[in-house]
């Protein structure tokens, strides 16, 4: 059977659209901005709440705080999380439904020391929208609130599926947009919405080449009943915390009874690499700690796919590669080495990267006969 490619384009556009068009009044970034201002002369911490991928964009939001010399700002996940809070502590909450009970129950404590509460979801009707009532602000984003409304169980007792499509991320990406405009606002001085539609413009010049998508799918892995092969996928700085984000959406991307083994190289489970697994890199540069994973995985007997710039070690070492825009600036001052750009914009590359995965993931969707049915069935619960 022929394989068909081509959507790998649309997808990609249709996506750049629907972004350019879901962006948030500048007023609201306002006031966000006074939030964070007067958590920070307070001394308070900055505390970021997600479940899942929201997590990772909870994770990322912490990163640009702190490359932007925020160094009071944590996410969910880490270790140091500051719970119990304090009046002066500042809770942002990142859930599509409002209602993911891991994360209603890390922003509840918030309400009994009467610490502010910025959340951010696509219901605003929700319990956590409700938490804000009193002290703080709801921002709604664009997307597809998860688990609230009935489409997806309407459809299930019907018996109708859609296939698998950019569509049940729009919501964490939209979260994601939300911190890129407010971080690219305090380092450009372009109010927010005039940044976001430069950003996004820029971005839709970068279309994907469905012929690369084709050379990659021929090497991944392919899941079966008995799936013995894996597959690894490797970054550092903000390009590791898009291909985590990659590697949760690509997990769930197979059809009941079969499995898809994919683990982010820092996971706890089995990262050992054997011969015929996928090693899946995304780095810009192809330099440093991603090159040497390659180098290992080619040692032994790992498909390298790559996403990551033209003319990169790294490009001549993979199997097949998806490529992204070069950085702009290669120089580093003094030999700084950035895990993270406090300017979003300059951050594009990697940007870029997190829409080709999810145009990848869209893509072995459809050639496999994935819908949002099997998509569902491998989805946590528990959240």
């Amino acid at each position: 059977m022929e394989l068909d490619f081509s959507e790998v384009k649309t997808w990609y556009l249709e996506a750049c659209d629907f972004l350019k068009e879901a962006k948030i009044p500048d007023n609201l970034f306002e006031e966000f901005d006074e939030y964070v201002q007067k958590t920070t002369r307070k001394g308070g911490e900055i505390c970021i709440v997600g479940s899942k991928r929201m997590e990772d964009v909870a994770r990322i939001a912490a990163m640009f705080f702190r490359a932007n010399k925020y160094r009071n700002a944590h996410c969910s996940s880490d270790a140091a999380y500051p719970i119990p809070y304090e009046s002066n502590d500042l809770v942002i909450d990142l859930s599509a439904s409002g209602e993911t009970s891991y994360t209603v129950d890390r922003v509840k404590p918030a309400l009994d020391v009467g610490a502010p509460i910025i959340t951010l979801t696509t219901n605003e009707s929700s319990t956590l929208a409700e938490y804000t009532k009193n002290n703080g602000l709801v921002i709604r984003i664009k997307g597809k609130p998860k688990g609230t409304e009935g489409s997806v169980y309407k459809k299930q007792l019907r018996g109708e599926y859609s296939p698998l499509t950019i569509e049940g991320t729009k919501a964490e990406l939209s979260a994601l947009n939300f911190f890129l405009d407010y971080f690219g606002f305090k380092n450009n001085g372009k109010s927010p919405t005039r940044f976001h539609d430069h950003f996004m413009d820029s971005i839709k010049r970068y279309a994907p080449n469905p012929r690369e998508f084709e050379e990659v799918h021929k090497v991944l892995s392919k899941p079966d009943e008995k799936n013995l092969r894996k597959d690894v996928i490797v970054g550092t700085g903000l390009s590791g915390e898009y291909g985590s984000m990659f590697a949760t959406r690509y997990a769930h991307c197979v059809i009941p009874g079969w499995e898809r083994h994919v683990f982010f190289y820092k996971d706890r489970g089995e990262t050992a690499l054997e011969k015929g697994d996928g090693l899946i890199i995304f780095s810009v540069s192809g330099e440093g700690f991603p090159l040497d994973a390659a180098k290992i995985g080619k040692e032994q007997g790992a498909n390298v796919v790559s996403f990551t710039s033209k003319g990169s070690p790294l490009e001549e070492i993979s199997d097949a590669v998806i490529h992204v825009p070069p950085r702009e600036e290669k120089e580093k001052p003094n030999g700084a080495v950035y895990h993270i750009q406090p300017d979003p914009a300059k951050c594009m590359p990697e940007y870029v990267g997190l829409l080709y995965g999810e145009c990848l993931v869209c893509t072995v969707a459809k050639i496999e006969g994935i819908t949002e049915r099997e998509f569902n069935n491998t989805h946590s619960k528990i959240t």
